[in-house]
C-alpha cells in the first residue's frame, strides 16, 4: 500500500510538473510580440546617441590635425625656398610624419569604435529576434529579466555586483554598464559641492539640451558658490557671462540669484535661504539623473519595479491589508504595492495552476480540505480518473477522495 501510495505521489508530481509547462507554453503563444519588443525601446537609444558624439569627436580631431598637417606642409615649402639646411629640413619632416601618424591612429581608433558599436548593435537585434524563435522564449525571458535585475542593482548604486552578474549571464553587451558609472561619477562629483563634470556634460550634449532646467541649475550653483566665498565681483561676472543668456526662460530666478548678493548665507527669508540649503546639491543631483535617463530614452523608475508593480495590481484588492496569508500583506511587495491602484473585479480572472485554464462558474475552484491549496474543478476531475477516484495535492501531497473537496467562492 505504501508503494502504491509512492508512486502515486509521483504521478501526481509528474502530472503538476506537466501541467505547469504546458501552461508557460501556452502563456508564450499569447505574447503580444509588438508590445513585448516596444517595451525594449530603450535598447539601442544609448548606442545611438554614444555613435553621434564618438562621430563628432572624431571629426573635430580629424579637423585638427589636419589643419597641423596642412601648416607643416607649408612650412616644409617655406624651408626648401630658402633652402634650410639637411638637418632642419629632417626635423620638420619628422614633424609633419608625426601628425600624419596621429591621424592614421585617429582613423583606427575611430574605426575601432564603430565595429565596436556595430558589434554591439547586432548583438542586441539578435536578442530582439530571439523572442520570435518558438522554443527559445523561456530562455528570452530570463536574459530580459537578467538585465533587468543588472539595471536595477546599477540604479541603486551597486555598480561592481551589477558588473559580475552581467558578465557572469553573458548579457555585458545588452546593458550600459559605462553609461551608469558615468551617472556615478557625476553625482559623486556633485555631492563634494563641484559642478565642473556635470557642466562638462551638459557642455557635450549641448545640441539634446537647448533649453536645459540643468544647465541652468549647475551655472547658479557655481554662481552661488562665488555668492558664498564673498567674491561678489566674480559672481557678477559669472552671472552676466553664463545666467544672463537664460533672462527669457528664468528671469524669476535669475532676480531671486541677484539679490543673493545683499543677503548673507544664513538669512532666515524662506526664498533665498532655499538657494544657499545644503539640499539643493540633492535637488541637483536628482535633475542630472533625470536629465540623463531622458537623454538616453530611459524610464525613471527600474523597469523591474514597473514590471513587479504591474503584476502586483492584479492581486491588489481591498482585503489585501487584512489577510495574513496574502504575500503583499508582508514586506518587500507591502512597500511596492502601497501607491498602486486595486484591481478591477470585472478585468481579473483566475487560472488554474494545472490545466492553465480560465476559473469561472462553469470550472469552479475546488481547494483541499487541509492543505487549503485550490485548482479547478476541471483539471482535478481528470486526475481523479486516472487515480481511481482520488486526488493528490502536488504541492501539500494530501490525499483525498474528489468528493472530499470544497468548493470556493470568489468574490
Amino acid at each position: 500500500m505504501k508503494h502504491q501510495d509512492a508512486l502515486t505521489l509521483k504521478d501526481a508530481n509528474e502530472i503538476y510538473m506537466l501541467r505547469i509547462k504546458e501552461q508557460k507554453e501556452n502563456e508564450l503563444e499569447k505574447i503580444n510580440l509588438e508590445e513585448t519588443i516596444k517595451m525594449e525601446g530603450q535598447l539601442f537609444q544609448p548606442i545611438l546617441e554614444g555613435m553621434k558624439l564618438s562621430l563628432k569627436e572624431s571629426q573635430k580631431k580629424m579637423e585638427k590635425e589636419m589643419k597641423i598637417c596642412m601648416k607643416a606642409a607649408d612650412t616644409l615649402k617655406k624651408k626648401n625656398k630658402k633652402k634650410s639646411t639637411k638637418e632642419e629640413y629632417k626635423a620638420y619632416i619628422d614633424k609633419f610624419l608625426t601628425r600624419v601618424k596621429a591621424i592614421k591612429h585617429a582613423i583606427i581608433t575611430s574605426e575601432d569604435q564603430k565595429d565596436m558599436e556595430m558589434k554591439c548593435i547586432e548583438e542586441r537585434v539578435n536578442y530582439l529576434n530571439g523572442l520570435k524563435k518558438k522554443g527559445k522564449q523561456q530562455k528570452w525571458f530570463q536574459t530580459r529579466l537578467n538585465r533587468m535585475i543588472v539595471d536595477h542593482m546599477m540604479r541603486e548604486g551597486q555598480h561592481e555586483a551589477a558588473k559580475q552578474l552581467a558578465k557572469t549571464t553573458n548579457i555585458e553587451s545588452l546593458v550600459d554598464l559605462k553609461l551608469f558609472k558615468e551617472i556615478q561619477e557625476i553625482e559623486r562629483d556633485l555631492e563634494q559641492h563641484c559642478v565642473t563634470m556635470a557642466l562638462a556634460w551638459c557642455k557635450t550634449h549641448h545640441s539634446k539640451m537647448t533649453i536645459s532646467k540643468l544647465e541652468f541649475e549647475l551655472h547658479a550653483q557655481a554662481y552661488i558658490q562665488l555668492v558664498i566665498k564673498g567674491e561678489s565681483k566674480k559672481a557678477i561676472e559669472y552671472a552676466r557671462t553664463y545666467l544672463s543668456t537664460y533672462k527669457t526662460l528664468f528671469e524669476k530666478d535669475i532676480h531671486i540669484l541677484g539679490a543673493l548678493l545683499a543677503f548673507p548665507k544664513d538669512t532666515t527669508i524662506t526664498k533665498y535661504a532655499t538657494y544657499y540649503a545644503p539640499q539643493r546639491w540633492t535637488y541637483l543631483q536628482k535633475l542630472f539623473r533625470s536629465a540623463h535617463y531622458a537623454l538616453y530614452a530611459r524610464t525613471h523608475h527600474a523597469p523591474l519595479k514597473l514590471s513587479l508593480q504591474a503584476g502586483m495590481t492584479a492581486l491588489h484588492t481591498p482585503m489585501t491589508d487584512e489577510s495574513i496569508h496574502d504575500p503583499l500583506c508582508h514586506e518587500p511587495y507591502k512597500t511596492l504595492v502601497t501607491k498602486l491602484p486595486y484591481a478591477s473585479p470585472g478585468q481579473t480572472h483566475i487560472y488554474c495552476r494545472l490545466s492553465a485554464k480560465r476559473i469561472d462558474e462553469d470550472n469552479p475552484l475546488l481547494y483541499f480540505p487541509q492543505s487549503g491549496q485550490g485548482y479547478s474543478k476541471q483539471a482535478l476531475k481528470e486526475m481523479a480518473q486516472t487515480m481511481n477516484g482520488y486526488v493528490v495535492d502536488p504541492i501539500s501531497k494530501e490525499r483525498v477522495l474528489f468528493d472530499q473537496l470544497k468548493r470556493a467562492y470568489l468574490m
